[in-house]
């Protein structure tokens, strides 16, 4: 799915404070998907190549429990990202939950390396 530049700037306000290159790069180096109420985007133990950002909808984290129950950690809504994803980037490690759709949602998926390039060269992102 294409992404278009005025509808990122629309749909995610902290993009305001970017310098005018940024939404390009940012562009270039992420993916919109749709994901169905439902739809699994990780698992746990899964590798952290990207960092989703909600356009619309929501995702829901949560660790299952020994007896195989479903504990929520938190929802991920418009504008947001995961914060897990984003520690097990930074830290190289493994995705230490599970996420779903909780409703019909569009994402956008950042990829891992400009994440990390963007947090030593733009302070803005650093602040989101």
């Amino acid at each position: 799915m294409a992404v278009d530049k005025e509808y990122l700037q629309l749909a995610l306000p902290f993009l305001k404070e970017a310098p005018g290159d940024f939404v390009q790069d940012l562009i270039d180096n992420s993916q919109l998907v749709q994901f169905q109420k439902g739809d699994k985007l990780m698992g746990e133990h899964d590798d952290c190549s990207s960092l989703p950002i909600v356009i619309s909808g929501s995702i829901r984290v949560f660790k299952t429990n020994d007896e195989g129950k479903e504990v929520s950690l938190y929802h991920i809504l418009p504008g947001e990202s995961c914060f897990l994803s984003a520690n097990c980037i930074f830290s190289h490690s493994d995705f230490p939950a599970a996420a779903v759709a909780a409703e019909h949602t569009e994402a956008l998926l950042v990829r891992a390396s400009a994440m990390q390039r963007w947090i030593d060269e733009h302070a803005f992102w650093r602040r989101y």
